[in-house]
């Protein structure tokens, strides 16, 4: 998501923030629900890490690829 205006940003930010918990939570656990026992150390380390590498990515796109991010 990029944006020109403040106030977009700003509601953004409150859409990303409001959804974050429930990504966390109620996503792990129907990770964990879905998966056999044996595999669910796997499965949650690679969600872990590509929730990680995911942000950096988006980061790493804002900064040098579009250019169409502003300054909190």
């Amino acid at each position: 998501m990029s944006s020109q205006s403040l106030n977009l940003t700003a509601i953004y930010m409150i859409v990303i923030g409001a959804s974050f918990p429930g990504k966390n939570i109620v996503g792990l656990n129907y990770l964990l629900e879905l998966y056999p026992e044996k595999k669910h150390t796997k499965i949650v380390t690679y969600q872990q890490a590509f929730d990680c590498v995911t942000l950096l990515g988006i980061a790493v796109g804002y900064e040098y690829i579009s250019r169409n991010w502003l300054w909190l």
